[in-house]
């Protein structure tokens, strides 16, 4: 969601054009450690599942 938030609310802030794609970088840079706590949420979800049955 930073991708089109960047894009729709940039102009309405009143915030550079070039700053634009220093924005939508955080966008695509963030997806690497969530992806990172995703694959660490699903493995304790599993181990929790594990140890109740």
């Amino acid at each position: 969601m930073v991708i089109p938030m960047a894009l729709i609310s940039g102009p309405l802030r009143f915030i550079p054009t070039f700053w634009t794609p220093v924005d939508l970088s955080f966008g695509v840079a963030g997806i690497v450690p969530l992806l990172m706590a995703y694959r660490h949420i699903r493995v304790l979800e599993r181990q929790s599942q594990d140890a109740a049955t």
